[in-house]
C-alpha cells in the first residue's frame, strides 16, 4: 500500500468516525467535550504503515490544539479511550499502534529498533495536521511507556516534542529483559510469550548486550548527555521496573543535557502491576502514583504551553512514598506517607557487615561495623544451590502474575537452600531513603551461579517481609557489554548490588539479608554450568547442583550499606503530594 493509499484511507474513516461520535454525548463519555475521532494509517519512512487511532476538539479550522501521543503494543482503540478520559479538554489525543503489532506493519524482529524512527514520523505527520498546534506530549505506562521513552533515543527526538511523562517503564528494552545479567523471565520471557512471541527467540540469544544494535533502542546509550526534555518518571517501590525508573530518573537529572538536567521529576508510590489480589497484605489505597503523576503532568504540560520557563515551575521534583511493614497499614507519621523533596536528602551511611551469629544452621547475623575480633580466618556460610529445585518467588518486584509486593518470607527461610543474616532488634526506628548496596564476597564450586538477596524487616511476630531484591548473575559481572566468563570453582569473587529504597524499619523490628542461589519465577533458573544457555544445556552437558558459599571474615568483609536519613527529618518533608502540586 503506497502514500496516496494511506491518506485515502485515512480520509474515509475519519469522515465515518465524525459522522458516528457527532451525534453522540462526547469522547470518552465526558460531556464536557466534543471530539472529532479520526483513524489512520501513517506511512512511515521504511515503508510500514502505523495504526494510528485519536481526536480533537471539536472546532473550526482556526483552532490549533497541541497534542498527546501515547505508542502502545495494545489495542489502539482501547488506549485511545482510556487517554482520553484523563485529557485536558484542549488538547489532541492520538495512538499509534507499535509497528508489527495489530494492524501496524512492518518487520516485526524491529519492533524496538524501528519505534525512534516511527514516532519521529508520526509526531510530523500530526504537526501536518491543520487542527496541530506543532507541539506534542508523549504519555505512557508499562509496554507504552517503555515504546514512548524511546522517542528520546539520541538522534531521534522530534523538535515538536515537547515534554514525557512516562510511568511503570524502563528506557531500554535491553534492561526490561536482564537485571544485573539476570533474565527476567516473567517480565520478559512470559510477557512476549503472550504479547510478542517473535521476540523470545531474540531475547534468549541476546544476552549479552551489543551497542549496534541494543544502542538504536537505549535512551541512555553512551550517555544521558543528549536529552534534553523535561520528564515525569513514575513507578512504585514495588513495581517490576522500580529501580529502572529511578535510575532514568537519576540519570537524566545530573547528567542530561540542556533541558533536561534539573527539569526530571520522580514519583514513586507502593507498586503498580501488583494488585491486592497478588500481594498478602495491600497497602493504602493513598500511596498510588497514577492520581500524583496525572495532576503533575497536567500542571507541567500547561507550562510548558504558556512558553514559561522551567526555572519558574516551583514545584518539587521528587515525590516518594515512604513505606513500612505492611502489618501497620494505616497511614501514619512513622510510615506510608509521601515526602515531597527538591533533592535526594543526604544520608548518613550505616553499614552492617555479615558475620557467623549463634542462630540456628544456615543462618547469620548482621553487625554494625564497629565489629571485631572475627580474625582472619576464612569464615563463610555455604548453601547448595540445585536448578532442578529452585527457590520459588514470592513477591518482591514481579510483574505479578502469581505474587508480587511485600509477602511473609519465613516459608522461603526455612529452606536448607536459603540463607539468612538478621540484625539484633533496633534500639530506635530506622529510616532508610535512597541507594543500598549489597557488598558481598561469594564463592561456588561450579563454573556459573546466581546470587539473589532480598532486603526483609522482621516485626515483633517474627514475620520476616520482602523491602526490596536483586540480584546478579555471576558469569555477567563483568558488565552487560562483555562477553559472558566462566566462575573459577572456589575462587573469591567481589560482587556488589545496588537498588534504590525508601523504607522505615520500626524500633525493635530487625533487618535481615536473605540469601538464594534462584528466585524463579521472577528469575530464570541458573544452570550453573558455562557451557549451558539460559534455557537447556547442549549435549552432554548438564545443570549442575553447587554448593555456594558468602565469606565474611576481615579478609572478605561481605557488608550491607543502608543510606539513613532521621526520621524526624523526613516527617519535616511530609505531604500531600496532589495538594503541594494544585497549591503550586
Amino acid at each position: 500500500m503506497g502514500i496516496r493509499e494511506a491518506c485515502i484511507i485515512l480520509h474515509c474513516l475519519t469522515v465515518t468516525l465524525v459522522a458516528g461520535l457527532e451525534g453522540g454525548s462526547g469522547a470518552g463519555g465526558r460531556e464536557d467535550r466534543q471530539d472529532i475521532a479520526f483513524e489512520a494509517m501513517v506511512p512511515v519512512r521504511d515503508g510500514s504503515l502505523m495504526h494510528v487511532v485519536g481526536s480533537h476538539p471539536k472546532c473550526h479550522r482556526a483552532c490549533k490544539f497541541p497534542t498527546l501521543l501515547t505508542v502502545t503494543p495494545y489495542n489502539a482503540s482501547k488506549a485511545w479511550a482510556k487517554a482520553i478520559e484523563s485529557a485536558d479538554p484542549e488538547f489532541a489525543v492520538v495512538v499509534q499502534r507499535q509497528r508489527s503489532t495489530g494492524r501496524s506493519t512492518g518487520d516485526p524482529t524491529g519492533r524496538y529498533t524501528g519505534t525512534p524512527d516511527d514516532i519521529y514520523d508520526v509526531i510530523q505527520w500530526i504537526c501536518d495536521k491543520w487542527w496541530s498546534s506543532g507541539k506534542v506530549f508523549i504519555t505512557g505506562s508499562s509496554a507504552s511507556g517503555i515504546s514512548g521513552s524511546l522517542a528520546q533515543v539520541k538522534g531521534k527526538s522530534h523538535p515538536a516534542l515537547q515534554a514525557l511523562s512516562l510511568s511503570v517503564y524502563s528506557y531500554s528494552p535491553y534492561d526490561v529483559a536482564f537485571e544485573n545479567g539476570l533474565l527476567t523471565y516473567q517480565t520478559s520471557i512470559e510477557w512476549n510469550k503472550k504479547n510478542a512471541p517473535e521476540r523470545v527467540e531474540f531475547i534468549l540469544t541476546h544476552e549479552r548486550y551489543v551497542p549496534n544494535l541494543h544502542g538504536a533502542m537505549d535512551v541512555s546509550y553512551e550517555s544521558w548527555g543528549h536529552t534534553t526534555l523535561p520528564v515525569i518518571h513514575a513507578g512504585g517501590w514495588h513495581g517490576p521496573f522500580s529501580q529502572l525508573v529511578v535510575q532514568a530518573y537519576q540519570g537524566q537529572q545530573t547528567e542530561g543535557g540542556r533541558g533536561a538536567k534539573g527539569n526530571q521529576f520522580l514519583v514513586m508510590g507502593f507498586g503498580d502491576h501488583c494488585g491486592p489480589r497478588k500481594t498478602q497484605i495491600p497497602y493504602p489505597g493513598s500511596l498510588a502514583q497514577g492520581p500524583v503523576r496525572r495532576i503533575l503532568q497536567n500542571n507541567l504540560f500547561a507550562h510548558i504551553l504558556e512558553g514559561k520557563s522551567m526555572s519558574s515551575f516551583n514545584l518539587p521534583r521528587l515525590y516518594l512514598s515512604v513505606l513500612g511493614n505492611p502489618r501497620f497499614r494505616q497511614v501514619s507519621v512513622k510510615q506510608n506517607f509521601w515526602v515531597c523533596l527538591d533533592e535526594w536528602p543526604v544520608p548518613t551511611i550505616r553499614r552492617f557487615r555479615l558475620s557467623r551469629g549463634v542462630l540456628e544452621r544456615s543462618a547469620g547475623m548482621l553487625a554494625d561495623e564497629a565489629w571485631e575480633g572475627l580474625g582472619n580466618a576464612s569464615l563463610s556460610t555455604t548453601f547448595t544451590s540445585d536448578p532442578t529445585s529452585p527457590v520459588p518467588t514470592l513477591g518482591g518486584h514481579a510483574l505479578g502474575y502469581e505474587s508480587c509486593g511485600p509477602w511473609d518470607q519465613r516459608l522461603l527461610e526455612q529452606r536448607s537452600d536459603v540463607i539468612r543474616f538478621t540484625s539484633s532488634r533496633l534500639d530506635s526506628d530506622l529510616a532508610i531513603v535512597g541507594l543500598v548496596t549489597f557488598d558481598l564476597y561469594v564463592s561456588t564450586t561450579q563454573t556459573d551461579g546466581d546470587i539473589m538477596v532480598k532486603l526483609t524487616d522482621v516485626n515483633d511476630d517474627g514475620e520476616s517481609f520482602n523491602v526490596a531484591d536483586s540480584g546478579m548473575r555471576l558469569r555477567r559481572r563483568n558488565g552487560s557489554e562483555s562477553a559472558s566468563e566462566p566462575v573459577v570453582p572456589g575462587l573469591v569473587y567481589r560482587v556488589e548490588i545496588e537498588l534504590y529504597a525508601s523504607y522505615v524499619f520500626r524500633k525493635n523490628h530487625q533487618v535481615r539479608l536473605v540469601v538464594a542461589g534462584s528466585n524463579a519465577p521472577q528469575y530464570s533458573v541458573n544452570l550453573q554450568n558455562i557451557e549451558c544457555g539460559i534455557e537447556s544445556c547442549p549435549p552432554p552437558h548438564e545443570p549442575q547442583t553447587a554448593n555456594v558459599s558468602i565469606h565474611h571474615s576481615n579478609e572478605y568483609p561481605s557488608t550491607i550499606t543502608l543510606p539513613t536519613v532521621a526520621l524526624t527529618r523526613l516527617q519535616e518533608q511530609k505531604c500531600d503530594p496532589v495538594r503541594t502540586i494544585q497549591q503550586g
